[in-house]
């Protein structure tokens, strides 16, 4: 393994790599069905994707996360409204996903984007009076 400032660096995978977020947050805003929905687009793109869930991405109560890594190297959230985040934060619709691909350079048809819309449906569980609305 390659030594880099001190800190010993795991060799980076190779391709597209997107992680979902399947902590309890997540899953109650949709986390389930945006993975669904990611596979599904996925199939339609023009490149190969490994799409798996993961613990926890960090912006508790944004979700559902996802993260996005090109041969390892984590790629930011490119959306106008979420500011650049390192986390692709409440993809919870075919839009988010088209746009999580484009930032991958994966091209995804029109078609399969309305289809995508029209079949899944990412809800948030959650209720207004939550409280206890994280995992920490």
């Amino acid at each position: 393994l390659p030594f880099v400032e001190g800190i010993i660096a795991s060799p980076a995978k190779k391709g597209i790599e997107i992680k979902v977020c399947t902590d309890r947050d997540c899953l109650t805003d949709g986390a389930q069905t945006t993975q669904e929905m990611i596979e599904g687009l996925a199939r339609s793109g023009t490149k190969s994707v490994t799409v798996s869930k993961c613990k926890c991405l960090g912006p508790c109560g944004n979700g559902p996360n996802v993260d996005l890594r090109i041969d390892g190297i984590r790629t930011k959230d490119t959306r106008p409204s979420k500011g650049g985040s390192s986390i692709f934060r409440q993809v919870n619709s075919a839009e988010d996903v088209a746009a999580l691909f484009e930032a991958a350079n994966i091209q995804i048809s029109e078609s399969s984007i309305e289809k995508a819309s029209a079949t899944y449906k990412v809800q948030s569980t959650r209720s207004f009076w939550d409280f206890d609305r994280t995992t920490r």
